[in-house]
């Protein structure tokens, strides 16, 4: 997988992420990519192909090793959305015979979980009976959760639930309106796992009135006015040698 946007190390990753579950599928045997290089130097050493184009490459890389088909594609981000997009190269007839896109607003870390997902729908298998689930932790001891159609309950800030289909979900939860906000996010379940993660539910932004900022303002200006109170005070009293003052000196 090329990187778009992310770092090398990450698409690396993944790369490797994806070659261990298509070889984990029953039928599937998959040479890696440093496989590929080591192979490759020998045929190029040997100058045994030229590349010119990007199909035309892979279509002769395939040839080459005695590969029936090769899987390419990119890992990247567009703005808040991350996305997977993969294609499966037949090197014999020199088409792409499938592709699978996989996008979802949510944390980096699903990526694995997605691109494990791609693995199953690149290589066209059904993977609907590997059935997974969800153990969530949360910052709120209680909320109301929605994970995809289901709703549901958080309580003593856990939520899971097993016997999902795989696939990617979109979750909402909604804890107390008045300390929270609510979130939301997608989570994705490989075939046959459990994704087990903590997530944080915003909370609310402090009310201008109680801020620091406001209450050392509000300070200075009862101080300011106490201070200009006691002078008037003062002055009437000299001026007047009397202890009276007119209502009129302290209404402001």
């Amino acid at each position: 997988l090329a990187p778009r946007g992310v770092e090398q190390a990450t698409a690396d990753a993944l790369t490797a992420i994806l070659s261990a579950e298509l070889n984990s599928i029953q039928g599937i045997t998959v040479i890696g990519q440093d496989d590929i290089n080591a192979m490759l130097a020998k045929v190029q050493t040997d100058a045994q192909m030229q590349c010119t184009d990007s199909l035309e490459c892979v279509v002769e890389i395939g040839a080459s090793l005695g590969l029936s088909k090769l899987i390419s594609g990119s890992v990247g981000k567009v703005k808040d959305t991350w996305v997977i997009s993969i294609q499966l190269i037949d090197t014999r007839r020199a088409e792409v015979e499938n592709r699978v896109l996989e996008s979802f607003d949510g944390e980096k870390d699903e990526l694995r979980n997605a691109v494990k997902l791609a693995a199953y729908q690149i290589a066209g298998v059904d993977y609907t009976a590997k059935k997974g689930g969800v153990e969530l932790t949360f910052n709120v001891k209680e909320a109301q959760l929605q994970l995809g159609a289901e709703k549901g309950e958080v309580k003593e800030s856990q939520f899971k639930r097993g016997e999902l289909i795989p696939g990617r979900y979109n979750l909402r939860v909604i804890a107390d309106p008045e300390e929270y906000l609510p979130l939301q996010t997608d989570i994705y379940i490989a075939p046959g796992a459990t994704n087990v993660k903590t997530l944080t539910v915003p909370e609310q932004p402090t009310p201008w009135y109680k801020t620091w900022w406001f209450w050392t303002v509000t300070g200075v200006v009862i101080a300011g006015a106490a201070a200009a109170t006691t002078t008037v005070l003062l002055l009437e009293k000299k001026d007047n040698g009397t202890v009276e003052v007119p209502l009129g000196s302290v209404g402001w």
